[in-house]
């Protein structure tokens, strides 16, 4: 199977520059099994993302301040290709190819054999590594390294999140916009009054975030006034159960070892219903 995952980018900067390369370019390694939609109208970094062999979409939709909306973008990546998920990373973000690919696929998996609900949310938690002023990541197991290096991030941000096209009406999901705070809560709380199937792969999925020298949350701070806090207005205050925390699903690693013979397992857990068990 193939799945789309969209990346926004709205501005390249010199302290950027080397982060969108590495992006980019481990977005790339994806194909032909991840097909990645890069969203920008600047010649450079078009440029950049096509030579990593990354497929660009027009930026259609932004608020009054110039942000992109997350909502817009969903529905040009459905009207681009036909895939079982869609999915929406930040632009400094990466990722093992082999272990995203295969979350993704067991997860599928699932969702078809009807074990879980085909509404569903995956999200986890990102790990910070400090500025890579020369580091250019080109395989897992550079990621696998710079995880080591890495802190774990808040439970509050998801800097990444994967769909199928029938979770979400995103043609009625508010103008929430990227690069700003909430968004992410807004979907994660959305999702679990809705009991849909919200999965939390921090456990089995490293997720780089390669943190500039102007910190982790960079964007947020830039903003100010009605331009930061544009997706709590829209939110509504409805964000109460937006964290991590309240992900129903949790993946993990469980080992098991008979005589000379060791085992490992995915294994996903619901706090009230019978866990999932695959050998890897």
């Amino acid at each position: 199977s193939k799945y789309e995952v969209n990346s926004e980018e709205y501005k390249l900067s010199t302290n950027s520059q080397l982060h969108y390369h590495n992006t980019f370019s481990m977005l790339g390694r994806l194909v032909p099994r991840i097909n990645s939609i890069i969203f920008t109208d600047q010649p450079e970094v078009v440029e950049l993302a096509l030579s990593a062999g990354n497929n660009i979409l027009p930026i259609t939709k932004t608020n009054v301040f110039g942000m992109p909306v997350l909502s817009q973008m969903f529905i040009q990546a459905m009207e681009y290709s036909s895939s079982f998920f869609y999915g929406f990373t930040n632009g400094d973000m990466l990722y093992p190819r082999y272990d995203l690919i295969r979350n993704l696929d067991i997860i599928k998996g699932l969702i078809e054999q009807g074990e879980l609900d085909g509404n569903v949310l995956i999200i986890g938690s990102r790990r910070n590594v400090l500025y890579l002023s020369e580091y250019i990541v080109q395989s897992d197991e550079d990621i696998y390294g710079l995880a080591e290096k890495g802190e774990l991030h808040r439970p509050d941000a998801q800097d990444f999140l994967f769909v199928t096209r029938t979770s979400f009406d995103w043609h009625i999901v508010p103008d929430f916009v990227v690069g700003r705070p909430a968004y992410d809560n807004w979907l994660v709380d959305f999702a679990y009054h809705r009991d849909y199937t919200v999965i939390d792969l921090t456990q089995t999925l490293v997720v780089i975030h390669q943190t500039g020298t102007d910190g982790t949350t960079a964007s947020h701070w830039s903003a100010h006034g009605l331009d930061k806090k544009w997706n709590y207005q829209l939110a509504r205050g409805r964000l109460d159960h937006g964290t991590i925390e309240f992900a129903q699903f949790v993946s993990g690693f469980r080992e098991y070892k008979r005589g000379d013979t060791r085992a490992r397992y995915w294994t996903l857990t619901h706090k009230q219903r019978p866990h999932f068990y695959f050998e890897i």
